[in-house]
């Protein structure tokens, strides 16, 4: 039998990939936020040609963030996204744009 090497937790998780609330680390959500949002908010989600998340966000609930994703708001399409998706983006959100 081969033995692997221990992994090793980033800062902010633990050794498992979460951060030890239930939840991810971020890079899910990171993920999420470059395959299906980043093309219009730029990759860091204040260059591109829709609306500036770092105005955006801090001053929105959870569940607003969960609606706009999903349901859209003015130009902005909604996204067909899993229920597991949609937490991971909005986590990486708030850890993103406080």
């Amino acid at each position: 039998m081969t033995r692997r090497p221990p992994t090793r937790a980033t800062p902010g998780s633990t050794a498992d990939g979460t951060d030890g609330s239930g939840g991810t680390d971020g890079s899910e959500g990171a993920d999420v936020f470059a395959n299906n949002c980043a093309g219009c908010h730029g990759a860091d989600g204040n260059s591109g040609s829709a609306a500036d998340l770092s105005d955006e966000v801090p001053g929105k609930s959870d569940s607003e963030l969960e609606s706009v994703i999903l349901n859209g708001v003015g130009s902005m399409p909604g996204l067909a996204l899993s229920a597991g998706d949609v937490t991971a983006v909005v986590t990486y959100l708030r850890a993103t744009f406080p």
